[in-house]
């Protein structure tokens, strides 16, 4: 897989979608960890935004 990202680089964040070339998007997702699990850094819900978005951007739904 190639691609350069964008100069500046963009920053991480939950939910951050980064463009990588003109047809590949990356997201950006917390680790579902049991720490980011336990201490509400991540959500079932939040987990579930990324995933659907994934799917929109994948075409899928």
């Amino acid at each position: 897989m190639s691609g350069a990202l964008a100069k500046p680089k963009p920053r991480f964040g939950h939910g951050v979608v980064a463009e990588v070339g003109s047809r590949l998007r990356l997201l950006g997702c917390y680790h579902p960890s049991q720490q980011n699990m336990f201490t509400g850094k991540l959500t079932p819900e939040m987990l579930d935004d990324v995933i659907r978005d994934a799917k929109t951007l994948a075409g899928i739904e």
